[in-house]
């Protein structure tokens, strides 16, 4: 056990000696990420193919892909029964990504749970990658306000006719 402790010790010590090893290390791992993302900041994917399953089959998971695909980000080319066999299309290069539905998002949505989509990437083209998570978390947070704002009871046309019969006008107080 000594002897494993000195070789580490030794070891962790040259390393940090060495300037080439320190580059390497350093540079390289920190570096690299930083200049990569300097490159290619300002580039623009358009019109990435994707597959699309759509487990839920609900007017919202509905109205979440109408979104998703009005993104200029993507083109859905394929709807999917099942991972497989989008999976399929992927390995064939037909496509470079697949969003995944499943079949309680509605459910999770109307319970007031916070709903899941999976998103599956091919990472050989960062860009594309970069596109499709863009255009996902921009349909997920511009749904989640539509939602929370139905939901708010001062905010709903529904609400309002509800608390008009219910003899609670809040609208006609003066204030």
């Amino acid at each position: 056990m000594k002897d494993i402790y000195f070789i580490f010790r030794r070891e962790f010590y040259l390393v940090f000696r060495d300037h080439a090893v320190l580059t390497f290390f350093i540079f390289l791992c920190l570096g690299y990420p930083l200049i990569y993302t300097f490159i290619y900041s300002n580039e623009v994917v358009r019109q990435v193919p994707v597959a699309v399953i759509d487990q839920s089959k609900s007017p919202l998971s509905r109205e979440f892909l109408r979104m998703w695909e009005a993104s200029p980000n993507m083109k859905v080319v394929a709807h999917c029964n099942d991972l497989g066999e989008a999976q399929l299309f992927m390995w064939q290069k037909e496509i470079y990504g697949i969003l995944e539905i499943p079949a309680d998002f509605s459910k999770d949505i109307n319970r007031g749970e916070q709903a899941h989509v999976a998103l599956f990437c091919d990472m050989g083209a960062l860009l594309n990658y970069k596109a499709l998570l863009q255009a996902t978390s921009d349909v997920a947070i511009t749904l989640g306000k539509e939602i929370q704002v139905e939901n708010l009871p001062y905010a709903s046309r529904h609400s309002a006719r509800n608390n008009r019969l219910a003899g609670r006008d809040f609208g006609s107080q003066n204030v």
